[in-house]
């Protein structure tokens, strides 16, 4: 809970995964996310940082041993740029240990307590805006899964969990603010776009699930930002 808005951890993340436990979930992993260098301003390797949780959660979903092993050297890459690798190295080395013996639930624990480890360092030094640009990138990776899985086939139920205008208000505020302490970052220029974007189809009237139509523009939208957070 963040100034009374519920950002998702990872144990929330997984157990919405959960609900798609039967998807193809190979369909929708993003290889060249593990692929991503610490390039550009700090905010942009926040977000960076974020989507390679959020692929993280996917590819244990698919049991995808090498993307694993990627998004793990990945992961330590982009947080040593942040000057935070020290918090990610030991679990990343716990997490490869667990993937090669191929037990998923520990690679879960671990992948989990690495990005809450990672979030915890970020404010002990004072970053906690690039800590909440990480969940931002994370969760904009997520809902990029989530509308595509949402969309085939659509159904409300699934729908439902698109609903999020609290989340949307939040992540609003976050990149105002950084905004205003940064300069107006490209980067940030661009996802604040994507977010006013997104309002009007996931924050319409309380239990309103968007329809089959929203689902696909959230998708095309939210895949159009990570497409951008991915160009070199």
């Amino acid at each position: 809970m963040i100034n009374g808005v519920l950002v998702p951890v990872p144990n929330e993340i997984f157990r919405v995964l959960d609900t798609f436990r039967d998807s193809n979930w190979h369909a929708i992993l993003r290889p060249d996310i593990s692929t991503l260098r610490p390039d550009g301003s700090p905010a942009r390797i926040a977000l960076r940082l974020g989507l390679v949780f959020g692929e993280g959660f996917l590819a244990v979903s698919a049991k995808d041993a090498d993307e694993m092993q990627d998004l793990g050297r990945t992961a330590l890459r982009l947080s040593r740029a942040l000057g935070v690798g020290n918090s990610v190295l030991r679990r990343e080395k716990s997490v490869m240990e667990h993937v090669d013996r191929e037990d998923w639930e520990a690679v879960r624990k671990e992948w989990s307590a690495a990005s809450e480890d990672l979030k915890a360092a970020m404010v002990e030094i004072k970053s906690e805006s690039l800590s909440q640009l990480i969940s931002l990138g994370g969760w904009l990776r997520g809902l990029e899964a989530l509308s595509a899985l949402a969309s085939h086939p659509y159904s409300d139920p699934a729908a439902e969990l698109l609903h999020q205008p609290e989340m949307l208000a939040y992540f609003a505020n976050v990149v105002g603010r950084m905004g205003d302490k940064h300069g107006e970052d490209p980067t940030l220029a661009a996802v604040r776009t994507s977010i006013a974007r997104l309002r009007p189809l996931m924050g319409k009237k309380e239990g309103a699930a968007p329809s089959e139509s929203e689902v696909q523009k959230i998708h095309a939208i939210s895949k159009q930002t990570v497409d951008l957070l991915c160009m070199p």
